[in-house]
């Protein structure tokens, strides 16, 4: 049996049902290492943790959520955690943007580094109540298997 390709899933705390969703539905095809699950350890530092996930990966899912906001330029807009853009770019620095996904809600302009523009995104619509019921499950299972496209076109180069 092919062991699965380890996949680190990342979100905020008030993003972590949507994350733990979506981990389930990659877990059929990936080795999830989803953020909360024992990874941050006594005694390390987050960086130090995230570097070593990093290495161990071979793919990476940030899920954005509109958690805060931003003012730029005197206009407020809804962002993603901060700390989120930067496993986003320590993924994307050493996996490469074809192994390192941003998700994020559709219908919401997040604000986003500009160098993100032009990146396509998976998305997931938004839903009324908690991301367990049927709508947030259907909806977040097509945004799964979107992400798992996309990852297996890149799986299939390497092996």
């Amino acid at each position: 049996m092919v062991p699965k390709p380890p996949l680190f899933v990342g979100s905020s705390s008030e993003g972590l049902k949507i994350a733990e969703v979506i981990a389930g539905h990659l877990a059929q095809n990936f080795d999830v290492q989803l953020w909360n699950k024992g990874l941050f350890l006594p005694g390390y530092y987050t960086l130090e943790t995230l570097d070593a996930a990093v290495r161990q990966c071979r793919f990476a899912v940030i899920i954005g959520t509109a958690d805060d906001e931003l003012t730029k330029r005197d206009v407020v807009s809804a962002a993603v955690r901060d700390n989120l853009l930067l496993e986003l770019g320590l993924f994307l620095g050493v996996l490469g943007r074809y192994r390192a996904h941003l998700v994020t809600p559709e219908g919401i302009a997040l604000a986003l580094p500009t160098d993100l523009d032009g990146l396509t995104r998976a998305t997931y619509r938004l839903c009324d109540g908690p991301p367990t019921t049927k709508k947030w499950i259907e909806s977040l299972f097509e945004t799964s298997t979107r992400i798992a496209q996309a990852l297996f076109v890149e799986f299939g180069r390497e092996t």
